[in-house]
C-alpha cells in the first residue's frame, strides 16, 4: 500500500551550469514557453518553462542552477536516463540535421523493437540527455 497517492505529475526539474544558456537552448532548440523567472531577486533562482501553449501540470520544466559545474558524462553512466519530448515528424526531420549542425545530436534516428515511432537522442548546454521522438506513443 502506498504512503500517499500522487494525484498529478507537476514538473521535472533539469540542472544547469547556466541559466540563460540553458532558458535559450530549451526557448530555441525545443520551443518551450516562459512560465515564470525570478524576477531579479536571485540571478540563480530557478526558471520555469512549459510546453505547449500553458503552464499545465506535467507539462513545465524547471531549470536549477548547479552549484558546480559537471564533468560532461556519456549517458551510459546514468543508466540511459534521459528527458523526452514528443515533435511532430517533420520537425523530427528538421532536428535530425539542425542538432547535428549545432553540435548536439548523440545518435539516432531509432525505432525500437517496442514502438512505431523515432526516436533520437541528444545533449542540452549541460550534458543533460534529451530524446526526441516522432509521436506520443510509447
Amino acid at each position: 500500500m502506498a504512503v500517499v497517492n500522487a494525484q498529478l505529475f507537476q514538473h521535472v526539474g533539469i540542472p544547469a551550469d547556466d541559466l540563460e544558456v540553458s532558458k535559450k537552448f530549451y526557448i530555441e532548440m525545443l520551443g518551450l514557453n516562459v512560465t515564470k523567472e525570478s524576477g531579479g531577486w536571485n540571478q540563480d533562482a530557478p526558471v520555469r518553462l512549459h510546453v505547449g501553449p500553458a503552464p499545465d501540470c506535467g507539462q513545465q520544466v524547471v531549470l536549477f542552477k548547479r552549484r558546480k559545474a559537471a564533468e560532461r558524462r556519456e549517458p551510459e553512466d546514468d543508466g540511459d536516463s534521459h528527458h523526452a519530448f514528443v515533435v511532430t515528424p517533420q520537425e523530427f526531420d528538421l532536428a535530425m540535421v539542425k542538432f547535428k549542425e549545432l553540435g548536439f545530436f548523440h545518435r539516432g534516428p531509432i525505432t525500437w523493437p517496442t514502438s512505431d515511432h523515432r526516436t533520437l537522442y541528444f545533449f542540452d548546454p549541460a550534458g543533460n540527455y534529451l530524446q526526441l521522438s516522432d509521436s506520443p506513443d510509447d
